[in-house]
């Protein structure tokens, strides 16, 4: 089976799809996402995000399998090693960004303690650097915004 073969999109054309539908659910909940999305320097709602998402739409370029949400807590390591997966029904064809950005902002909110102890020694721009991948803010940001939505 190759990656094409896989029957779920989670590209961005289907992520922002499913946006729409929680937008005009009224399933998206302002309190529950970074205090700087919505409000003073932010978007107005999130309706307003939508329409920025929509307009500034990465193309999906080098399609991969993601997990959808790809943070610490949705992995397990067993001595010192990744050994499995957790949540799994955001696992798709979809660009490898979305897991790159949603990971390290997980390591973010790790080094900074706001799941327990700070971590200072941790540096979540490292991973780029051993991944061998350059830097796409404009990608980055792009998911870290759409993640708001869900």
């Amino acid at each position: 089976m190759e990656i094409r073969d896989c029957p779920v999109d989670q590209g961005p054309d289907a992520l922002l799809e499913e946006a729409a539908k929680r937008v005009a659910a009224g399933a998206v909940d302002p309190d529950n996402v970074d205090p700087r999305t919505f409000g003073p320097g932010g978007f107005r709602d999130p309706t307003d995000l939508l329409d920025w998402l929509i307009r500034n739409r990465p193309p999906l370029v080098e399609p991969v399998l993601v997990h959808g949400d790809l943070c610490l807590t949705n992995l397990l390591f067993q001595n010192g090693s990744l050994s499995g997966f957790l949540d799994l029904p955001g696992a798709g064809v979809g660009d490898k960004w979305q897991d790159l950005a949603i990971v390290q902002r997980s390591l973010q909110d790790h080094m900074d303690g706001h799941h327990g102890h700070p971590h200072p020694g941790c540096r979540p721009d490292r991973l780029l650097d051993l991944l061998g991948i350059t830097p796409d803010p404009q990608r980055h940001r792009w998911y870290l915004l759409l993640d708001e939505i869900f």
